[in-house]
């Protein structure tokens, strides 16, 4: 059974702590120049702004609760969901995968008119690092749907918003070499 900590953001698959697909494709991209105080604000909002969808997606979102910081983004999110026809199958999805033996929360799935199947990753970033790629070819993997079309939905704070896809076919291989060399640092602890 998977277990989620949010307090230490980890999870445990049947008590056994397992690595979680940001902790292995951490190694991908250097954050090292962005000050922690800005890290820390944006890690704010994208925690807000992923609750804030979650409880639209199941219509019980209080508008009042949006904060002034985020409102853009979540607006972003609404002018997508209002253009794209999106409709949700999942949304903030914890997935195991008992064949690679990682964990992950999937942000959405669910269909695009026109595209089908839809895994998209909600990113309220600057910048969509080449990382998302593999984030979502694992993300698919560990849910069993790695034939759905992956995109990372940009939300600006000015209310607009990006859909980048992500169609390279090699992303999950590059998600299994970075899990590799995880592993590998994690045995011999360096």
């Amino acid at each position: 059974m998977l277990k989620f900590d949010a307090a230490t953001h980890t999870y445990h698959w049947n008590d056994r702590l397992v690595p979680s697909v940001t902790q292995i494709l951490g190694q991908l991209t250097d954050l090292s120049k962005i000050p922690r105080d800005v890290l820390e604000r944006k890690r704010l909002i994208g925690t807000w702004v992923h609750a804030a969808i979650e409880l639209d997606l199941h219509d019980d979102l209080d508008e009042s609760s949006i904060g002034e910081e985020w409102a853009g983004y979540f607006q972003g999110w609404r002018k997508f969901r209002a253009e794209s026809g999106f409709v949700m199958q999942d949304a903030e999805q914890r997935v195991y995968s008992p064949k690679y033996g990682y964990a992950g929360t999937l942000d959405l799935l669910g269909t695009l008119p026109k595209l089908g199947q839809a895994l998209i990753d909600t990113k309220c970033t600057a910048t969509i690092y080449p990382a998302v790629g593999p984030q979502t070819a694992a993300y698919g993997e560990a849910h069993g749907v790695s034939k759905a079309k992956r995109f990372a939905l940009q939300l600006k704070p000015n209310g607009t918003y990006n859909l980048h896809p992500c169609p390279d076919r090699s992303d999950f291989g590059v998600f299994a070499a970075a899990l590799t060399l995880f592993n590998w640092r994690a045995k011999w602890k360096c």
